[in-house]
């Protein structure tokens, strides 16, 4: 390959610039900044030639004097891949700062070991960036800091992986601060958002809500529970149930029968008896068609298949199947829920900020 006309050149421009004074070279790095990204009409041209001077003038230069470079090649907008490099990973703020929340010339790989290894303020500056991929996002999350978390959550330029959303959704459930940064985003998977909506009650709850928007308190409000003041007698089920217990046989099988069969008294006491929760509340979700969230969740609680989950959603009394969208969002419910989420839920409520 042919070598560039000016290498040779800059081999020329490093040794010279070993033996000026310090004086003479912060000169010369300012007048090369100021001639080559002040006036930009006649500099497309040779940005790679550029790119290598400052290279070559930035390496013996002061932190100021880097500082003052650093502002002006985000001013220009200019693409200079390798002073952009040597800025980015400067240890100095004022620096690398700049560059990480305004270039959109930073090369990947340094913005994640950045993620990675440093302290909170390179992070913030991350976190401020118009674009964040998923990688990044969840790199930050993962870091801990709270203030990170808020920042991101606010950056409509950030994109989260499904992942990502659980933990920031999981912090949430306990600071009413970040419930509501999340609260406005669009983005939030719809099973993490029912699950969410379902199991966290108080403060982050409202928090959240004040800044969703209708479609998701329109979610969050739908019709207020019926209650069901029956006088079903469920002795004889409670028997059967207890007996299937005993034998090891009320599994997905038994509870696909029920529900398929219309057993209803015989359900409503199998999910009662495997989640742990009242017998009323169990006929309520069976009866009710605005309380699928929790009827997922007591099936979770139950450690029931999907496949079975459906089935007793489909077979509820008075109601009309789950079909499309909505049967989408709730099995994404029931596959973020871990088992242990379910059960607290079910026996306990709701969760509350302690």
């Amino acid at each position: 390959m042919t070598r560039p006309a000016y290498a040779a050149q800059i081999e020329d421009l490093e040794d010279a610039i070993v033996r000026c004074p310090e004086y003479r070279r912060a000169l010369v790095l300012q007048q090369v900044t100021s001639l080559f990204l002040d006036d930009q009409r006649e500099t497309v041209s040779k940005l790679d030639h550029l790119d290598d001077v400052l290279v070559c003038l930035m390496r013996p230069a002061t932190t100021d004097d880097l500082a003052k470079v650093s502002d002006a090649l985000v001013r220009s907008g200019l693409k200079l891949p390798k002073a952009i490099h040597e800025l980015v990973r400067h240890r100095d703020t004022s620096v690398a700062l700049p560059i990480l929340k305004h270039s959109r010339w930073v090369f990947d790989d340094d913005l994640a070991e950045i993620a990675e290894t440093r302290e909170l303020e390179h992070l913030l500056a991350i976190g401020s960036r118009a674009v964040l991929s998923e990688y990044l996002t969840t790199t930050l999350i993962m870091r801990g800091y709270t203030a990170v978390h808020a920042l991101i959550a606010r950056n409509s330029g950030a994109r989260f992986s499904e992942a990502g959303f659980s933990v920031l959704l999981k912090i949430a459930e306990r600071d009413d601060k970040l419930a509501g940064s999340l609260g406005a985003r669009s983005d939030i998977p719809p099973g993490l958002l029912r699950k969410f909506l379902a199991i966290v009650a108080d403060k982050p709850r409202a928090a959240f809500l004040r800044a969703a928007p209708a479609s998701v308190k329109t979610l969050a409000t739908r019709d207020t529970p019926k209650i069901v003041d029956s006088d079903r007698n469920y002795s004889a089920a409670e028997k059967e149930i207890a007996e299937l217990r005993r034998a090891g046989k009320l599994n997905d099988s038994a509870f696909n029968r029920f529900a398929v069969t219309q057993q209803i008294d015989k359900l409503t006491v199998a999910l009662a008896q495997a989640s742990e929760g009242s017998i009323k509340s169990m006929e309520r979700l069976l009866s009710n068609s605005s309380d699928v969230d929790q009827l997922v969740i007591a099936c979770k609680a139950s450690r029931l298949r999907w496949a079975t989950t459906v089935s007793i959603l489909n077979n509820r009394e008075g109601c009309l199947p789950i079909e499309g969208d909505e049967l989408k969002a709730l099995g994404g419910l029931f596959e973020s829920l871990s088992l242990s989420e379910a059960q607290r839920t079910i026996r306990f409520g709701p969760a509350t900020k302690q």
